[in-house]
């Protein structure tokens, strides 16, 4: 009877504590259902996002350096005077990453487009107000000709210059794609010299400018 008494005694105590598992689970359920609430929030934001087309422009650069990093303030002002959209400034810095990667006084390799020759240009600030500048003029192009605006033209058009532009409405063409990146590459190389071949895709016959440009500014994009 002792033994009987003793037992229930200890029944009685674990039933006021509780089962330990059990109060576990009762005391978080709430913060459970909370945390798994917000995760799938948290997914469906991010799916959003990812099939929202004004949100495709958004990029993280983690690959860049500090020498092209520390222009960001100098591009970002200049996107300002210009009126280029600052969702574009990843995709600059990438492009002044491909152009220089940083190095010289003409970051974004903008004396050609300016002067007609290289290494006119002996000021960064002048070569980065320069080039955003012709990302502005591309645009205005672009606009005129009703040409479909997206970053790869703009990109392509920077390194071949506004003369594709304008080809591609004399061709019919809505806007750039590889195929015609390379197309206007073959034809403006009638006539130059195999020399200027500089080795920046694997066509030499496409000598005039690089019909890769896109996908090698690309490469510095998350």
């Amino acid at each position: 009877m002792g033994r009987q008494r003793k037992t229930k005694s200890l029944l009685r105590r674990v039933n006021r504590k509780g089962h330990p598992v059990k109060d576990f689970f009762r005391k978080y359920l709430f913060l459970f259902v909370t945390l798994f609430f917000l995760l799938i929030v948290f997914i469906s934001g991010a799916i959003l996002i990812a099939l929202n087309p004004e949100t495709k422009n958004i990029v993280i650069i983690p690959t860049i350096p500090n020498e092209v990093l520390s222009y960001k303030d100098t591009v970002t002002e200049a996107m300002i005077i210009h009126g280029v959209p600052i969702e574009y400034e990843s995709w600059i810095l990438a492009q002044m990453q491909q152009e220089s990667k940083g190095k010289g006084d003409d970051p974004m390799q903008s004396s050609e487009n300016k002067y007609g020759k290289v290494g006119a240009i002996q000021n960064p600030e002048e070569s980065i107000i320069w080039g955003i500048g012709v990302w502005r003029e591309h645009m205005a192009i672009i606009q005129e000709l009703d040409l479909k605006e997206t970053l790869e033209l703009l990109l392509q058009s920077y390194n071949f210059g506004k003369g594709y532009l304008h080809w591609l409405k004399k061709m019919g063409y809505e806007g750039f794609t590889p195929e015609n990146a390379l197309e206007y590459s073959l034809i403006m190389s009638a006539g130059l010299d195999e020399s200027l071949y500089r080795g920046v895709n694997e066509n030499k016959e496409a000598r005039y400018g690089d019909y890769l440009y896109v996908e090698h500014v690309k490469r510095f994009l998350n």
